[in-house]
């Protein structure tokens, strides 16, 4: 509700970039060899995949903004509803996002949003293993493990979605994976640290 009132009612003047990179690869172009690119190449493999199918339009870049930001808030919800009440989580899940929203040149589906969304989720996984029984007993949960792989592989994506604050989530997610997995017999721990690496790797792979 909050994103319609004005999804449609500015135009900041960065909006266009990765539309345009998004062009030149649809027109068979490459990053970094044909035209300068300073982020990792999904995003706008991403955007260029979306204009295949919806066109260049930027209304329907903006209804997709919404989309995203939809994801966000219901990530940050799964996180924080894991220890405070429901309503409280809903209120600070709201005043969070629309806080997030303000400023000076806010793009509902530009790479930064997409990076948080995945960051999001990599967190929420990984604490949804760290509070899983099979840290006291793997054999409750075999499942358990599937978690960190697929956080791991929404770690890579950040990476490939932005380098500088991803390399940055890659170490500090890996830290986490580490910890989470203290109290687990030294086989059981190694083989869950190399899943979630796995997981890393297989997107940049």
């Amino acid at each position: 509700l909050y994103n319609g009132i004005y999804f449609n009612k500015y135009l900041p003047v960065t909006e266009g970039w990765f539309s345009a990179y998004a062009h030149l690869i649809r027109h068979g172009l490459i990053p970094y060899r044909d035209f300068y690119l300073f982020i990792t190449p999904l995003y706008p493999l991403q955007i260029a995949a979306f204009q295949a199918v919806f066109g260049e339009s930027f209304i329907a870049l903006r209804i997709l903004g919404i989309g995203i930001i939809l994801l966000l808030s219901f990530f940050l919800y799964l996180i924080l509803v894991r220890r405070f009440s429901p309503l409280v989580s809903v209120v600070a899940t709201v005043t969070a996002i629309i806080y997030y929203q303000s400023g000076v040149a806010h793009i509902a589906y530009d790479f930064i949003q997409i990076f948080s969304v995945l960051v999001l989720a990599a967190t929420y996984l990984i604490i949804r293993y760290s509070d899983n029984e099979s840290v006291e007993n793997p054999r409750t949960n075999p499942n358990g493990v599937m978690l960190l792989f697929l956080a791991g592989i929404m770690v890579s994506l950040a990476f490939l979605t932005k380098q500088s604050n991803g390399a940055l989530v890659v170490v500090f997610s890996m830290l986490a994976v580490v910890l989470a997995t203290v109290g687990q017999n030294t086989l059981y721990r190694l083989r869950n640290i190399s899943v979630y690496m796995l997981g890393m790797a297989l997107p940049v792979l």
